[in-house]
């Protein structure tokens, strides 16, 4: 199974898709202006990991990231 999340904020710095995964860390790009200590998407990461799948991130190309699980069907 393969879900897509696209949002339209601040994005992704080049070089930050691994690194937001994680834990206490966010993306360099414009981080002051926004509230997080960097936990969520290392808690997705985790519960993603633990099913069998994968988490990716990228930019969006109507601005802010796009983010990709894949899960095994079954």
């Amino acid at each position: 199974m393969r879900l897509e999340v696209a949002d339209a904020g601040v994005g992704l710095q080049p070089g930050d898709e691994e690194k937001i995964f994680a834990a206490f860390s966010r993306s360099s790009k414009d981080a002051d202006a926004y509230a997080g200590i960097g936990l969520g998407l290392a808690l997705c990461h985790s519960i993603v990991s633990r099913h069998g799948g994968t988490i990716s991130a990228g930019d969006n190309a109507d601005g802010g990231a796009t983010f990709t699980v894949v899960l095994p069907a079954g």
